[in-house]
């Protein structure tokens, strides 16, 4: 669909804390997680869709690649059951990281938790 900003914020003593922002897994995505090596990685993952195309937002197989990729950091999933363009559910991507071991790796907070 076109560019897209993540960030990294850093701060002394803090945990490394990446924003993916709205993007799928791409080659971008891997390279900053790569180079940051972040802690905490928050990923819009609601999978996300117009009537035409691909998703516009990670899909649970994209928050998946994200834990291949950064095993050691903890995976915040949000923006899912937001607007009803958003396929993905809670309990969906909550049974897809199951699946492959990745539960205890994602955390898939409820509207209105705070979870840091």
């Amino acid at each position: 669909m076109g560019v897209v900003s993540g960030f990294i914020l850093k701060a002394a003593g803090e945990p490394t804390f990446y924003v993916a922002g709205d993007t799928i897994w791409c080659s971008v995505v891997q390279m900053a997680i790569e180079t940051h090596r972040p802690d905490v990685i928050a990923v819009n993952s609601g999978a996300a869709q117009f009537n035409t195309g691909a998703p516009i937002i990670m899909t649970a197989e994209d928050v998946i690649q994200v834990c291949k990729t950064a095993p050691h950091a903890e995976v915040v999933a949000i923006h899912m059951e937001a607007v009803n363009h958003c396929r993905l559910t809670r309990q969906a991507l909550t049974e897809a990281v199951a699946k492959v071991g990745a539960a205890q790796q994602v955390i898939i907070p409820q509207d209105g938790d705070m979870i840091f």
